[in-house]
């Protein structure tokens, strides 16, 4: 970052770290205070249960004492994330009702994002990948109905209304009981296109078409269009550049 900034004096710098990135970081961060007012580390519920689990992995990376108040932190919640680090923790979602599911996974992402407002941490904004098709599904139920009013019967479509609408249910409740957090946004479009056909890309299994999942995301909003009754105060765009 130093031969950046050498280049690009006032530049900011969002560092997006993935599974158990977060800790090693934050220690390396709070070694070096002339990042402190420029840099927001984000990170995801992967391999962290909360807070405590965080702080606990930062002292054995080598965190410097006093780096909680000064280190901007940008906790992004996500469902799959989620739902992979209650499954570390023996928790069995498949023996679950549908409206079980949901109400665990709801109050999951309540304590996962508490932990971190509570703490006394310099939280800069919450990260929720918020979109319109989650109200259309019945937590009850399990059903959604997508925006020609018919019924969605692909599970892996389905899976994304289902993790929105628990989004926006954690949106709700932070707006209700934490109306001063500042939160955030996402908009997520195909990395590349090829072909006309829209593709995403990761360094574990290389490119894959999105194929009826990006059906979910064409009807989220866009930057600078109103979310209905969802309303953050920061948006993010994660896509390909036309």
């Amino acid at each position: 970052m130093s031969t950046f900034l050498h280049n690009y004096d006032g530049a900011n710098f969002m560092l997006d770290s993935k599974n158990n990135e977060a800790h090693p970081l934050i220690a390396s961060l709070s070694h070096h205070p002339q990042y402190k007012d420029i840099a927001v580390l984000c990170f995801y519920p992967y391999k962290y249960s909360g807070m405590v689990d965080l702080i606990a992995h930062a002292k054995v990376a080598g965190v410097v004492l006093g780096w909680n108040d000064s280190l901007m932190l940008m906790p992004v919640i996500q469902i799959p994330a989620l739902t992979r680090c209650l499954a570390g923790q023996q928790v069995n979602l498949t023996a679950l009702s549908v409206p079980e599911v949901y109400k665990v996974l709801l109050d999951a992402s309540k304590e996962w994002v508490i932990s971190f407002l509570n703490a006394g941490l310099h939280i800069v904004t919450i990260s929720l990948g918020v979109n319109r098709p989650g109200l259309c599904y019945n937590p009850e139920t399990g059903k959604a109905l997508d925006k020609a009013g018919l019924l969605v019967v692909d599970k892996a479509l389905l899976n994304n209304y289902h993790d929105d609408c628990i989004l926006i249910g954690l949106h709700d409740f932070l707006q209700e009981k934490y109306p001063n957090v500042i939160l955030c946004g996402l908009v997520q479009g195909p990395d590349f296109l090829e072909e006309g056909r829209d593709y995403q890309w990761n360094p574990n299994d290389g490119s894959h078409e999105w194929g009826n999942v990006w059906v979910f995301h064409q009807v989220s909003p866009m930057p600078g269009q109103i979310l209905f009754k969802i309303e953050v105060q920061l948006q993010g765009l994660d896509c390909q550049s036309d």
